[in-house]
């Protein structure tokens, strides 16, 4: 009976040494979940148009990465109506609940399934996202303006991409296109030292083959055309100005942690617009002061001289 308890004791001694060890290594390899996004009916993947949806794994409390749709999803050809990426939501959820949108910077808590959303253009028009940087109040140097194409009256979220060495104002920028405006928006960006983490895989699935890529968040090399950062801003990229209510302020120069959502106001300044603080450029402007000044001199003296003569030739008559 004793042989049984001091066996009963060593077990349970053992154990309970073996018990931090399998913790560890249940902490060091930590469960992971798969985020899918699926490409929807009347659009396909930019750089795959065989791709069902791509899909990547994130673990508890990672973020995901900073995808817009209308980088991500290029219309079908065929569609037989003017249809255009919208957006991404839940899948089974209510496009109009706006907290089930695909956000950037969304902690991942669960498996997820998005789906594409689209619109129709009944009232199509073209906006501009400039990405600035707080400290110059210039376009970032290597940064082209995206532009996209929505319709009048529409809201829209767009996540702000991955920049290396800068910190985003906010993951997520709300728009709206509004009648009577340039329809120009800047996103801000400050800039930081040391390095970036820069999260994993994304896999691209097909019917007949998976492939699986390395993908920073915001950059869309996989898939999508455009990888921001490595294109210079053309002539039509011009520094934006007027009453950006977005513009961080301050003099603290510790970067500032990003809002989840913040909405962006049209600086309602339109790109390569002439600038109308500078005459030269403004048709409307007109003359400058000095030569306004001499114009008059000149009539004034010209009125003069009229009336001496008429007066001088009235008095030879006389």
């Amino acid at each position: 009976m004793k042989f049984v308890k001091l066996l009963g004791a060593l077990v349970l001694s053992v154990g309970m040494l073996v018990s931090p060890v399998m913790a560890e290594e249940a902490d060091s390899d930590p469960y992971t979940y798969t985020v899918r996004i699926y490409r929807g009916n009347h659009g396909h993947f930019a750089s795959d148009p065989d791709a069902e949806y791509i899909e990547f794994e994130r673990g508890y409390g990672e973020e995901l990465p900073a995808y817009n749709v209308q980088d991500l999803i290029v219309a079908n050809a065929d569609n037989d109506k003017p249809y255009v990426p919208s957006t991404i939501k839940l899948s089974g959820e209510d496009v109009l609940e706006t907290e089930n949108l695909y956000l950037g910077g969304t902690k991942v808590t669960s498996d997820q399934d998005y789906v594409v959303t689209y619109s129709l253009l009944l009232d199509p028009v073209e906006y501009t996202i400039n990405y600035m940087d707080v400290e110059t109040g210039q376009p970032i140097e290597g940064m082209a303006s995206s532009k996209y194409t929505g319709n009048l009256g529409e809201q829209i979220v767009l996540s702000f991409p991955y920049i290396e060495g800068y910190s985003p104002q906010a993951l997520n920028g709300r728009i709206t296109l509004k009648e009577g405006k340039s329809h120009n928006f800047n996103f801000w960006y400050e800039p930081v030292e040391g390095p970036t983490v820069i999260p994993g895989n994304t896999t691209t699935v097909t019917d007949t083959e998976t492939e699986t890529v390395t993908t920073t968040p915001g950059t869309i090399t996989t898939p999508g055309t455009t990888t921001p950062g490595t294109t210079t801003p053309g002539a039509d990229t011009t520094t934006p100005g007027g009453d950006d209510t977005t513009t961080p302020g301050g003099e603290d120069t510790t970067p500032n942690e990003p809002q989840d959502v913040i909405d962006i106001e049209d600086d309602n300044v339109p790109l390569a617009g002439p600038d109308a603080n500078e005459p030269t450029n403004n048709a409307d402007a007109g003359m400058s002061l000095p030569a306004k000044l001499g114009l008059g001199a000149v009539l004034v003296l010209l009125v003069a001289g009229i009336i001496y003569f008429l007066v001088k030739k009235k008095k030879d008559n006389e």
